[in-house]
């Protein structure tokens, strides 16, 4: 994942991902991942991870559906949540 890092504090770097995000430590989270060596990241080309989905849930259930791919997001200096749409 390449991104680039416009300010930061010690502990937490503030970085514009390759995507556009500005967003805590380039997205990597280890919150919701098993295990203390493993990081989820977003995906690196979040259109093809949406159309690959998207068609093993229509060979799955023969049902054309919407896919979204999207990811918890905090702005730098914010306290609040949000849901951010990466793809879909």
């Amino acid at each position: 994942m390449k991104a680039s890092c416009p300010c930061g504090a010690p502990g937490i770097l503030i970085i514009e991902t390759v995507h556009g995000l500005i967003c805590a430590n380039a997205g990597i989270d280890q919150s919701i991942v098993y295990g203390s060596d493993l990081f989820n990241t977003l995906p690196v080309d979040a259109d093809k991870s949406a159309r690959a989905i998207l068609h093993k849930l229509i060979n799955h259930t023969g049902v054309k559906i919407g896919v979204v791919i999207s990811d918890t997001f905090n702005r730098p200096w914010r306290e609040d949540l949000i849901n951010v749409a990466i793809v879909g």
